[in-house]
């Protein structure tokens, strides 16, 4: 029973927590895109850092599931800095772009969930006894494994109405389809019968 609660536990937190660090290098006049699928209320932090200190000409702008900018205004810079909550549940597309001459190489840290908002990495935690910041923490994680509950539930609430809406759906096609064959049978019967009386075979 524990093993199982166990995985459950894994399984809700898996959605809520996402870190991305790596290095990767982007040509000049290009842009590239990262999408995370994310739940509402979801803390994202992350920065990109140009391996050239005196390299400004990098632009990072944010977009939510319908286009929508997150920041205000896109951020440039050798070390572009970033922090927002989720609005809604949907993909987050993160963009950068390379508007200058060189084919340059760019650092990616992408912190979200629990990972974003671990009091262990906060500067206020020198000032913190180590049993407030645990029960911070396990608050911050109870937070979250009742945020995801509820959009599983909701989730599972959705599919089951499509599958109720299906049902119903495939009864209507059903009833249809077996009128047009009992249709299709006696007018293929009704034509039989006037052949074979013009051929005089009946």
């Amino acid at each position: 029973m524990k093993l199982f609660i166990s995985f459950l536990l894994i399984a809700i937190l898996i959605p809520t927590t996402f870190t991305l660090d790596f290095a990767f290098k982007l040509p000049r006049n290009k842009q590239e895109c990262f999408t995370e699928p994310l739940n509402p209320n979801t803390l994202v932090k992350g920065s990109f850092v140009c391996e050239e200190d005196d390299y400004h000409d990098l632009s990072v702008e944010i977009y939510d599931h319908n286009g929508n900018a997150v920041l205000s205004e896109a951020q440039t810079g050798s070390v572009i800095k970033f922090s927002y909550t989720t609005s809604e549940e949907g993909n987050t597309n993160i963009c950068i772009q390379n508007t200058g001459k060189k084919y340059i190489k760019i650092n990616l840290e992408l912190l979200t969930g629990l990972d974003a908002g671990d009091l262990s990495q906060a500067a206020s935690d020198k000032d913190l006894k180590p049993l407030e910041t645990g029960i911070d923490v396990i608050s911050k994680m109870m937070d979250s494994i009742k945020t995801t509950t509820s959009f599983i539930v909701a989730h599972a609430e959705e599919k089951l109405t499509e599958t109720d809406t299906i049902t119903t759906k495939l009864y209507v096609f059903s009833f249809i389809t077996v009128i047009i064959v009992i249709g299709t049978s006696l007018f293929q019967i009704k034509y039989l019968t006037r052949l074979f009386k013009s051929k005089k075979l009946i």
